[in-house]
């Protein structure tokens, strides 16, 4: 039961890691954009991001495991 349930997070998990590259890419496109870079780091500098930028946030659920398998 726990697999069916997993399974379709597995696909999504794919897709993230797939398109990582590019979501990066768009991301330093858009920080071309003076506005949208400085409205960014103003978000940035939130206390509750501890310092990390949105490049950081984007990695993140890459360093997770999706499927655990348990002996």
């Amino acid at each position: 039961d726990l697999f069916d349930i997993l399974l379709p997070m597995l696909n999504i998990y794919q897709e993230f890691v797939r398109n990582h590259q590019y979501s990066l890419q768009v991301l330093a496109n858009c920080k071309q954009n003076r506005d949208f870079d400085k409205l960014l780091k103003q978000y940035e500098s939130n206390a509750a991001c501890e310092g990390r930028m949105l490049e950081t946030f984007l990695t993140y659920p890459m360093f997770q495991v999706p499927l655990s398998h348990s002996h």
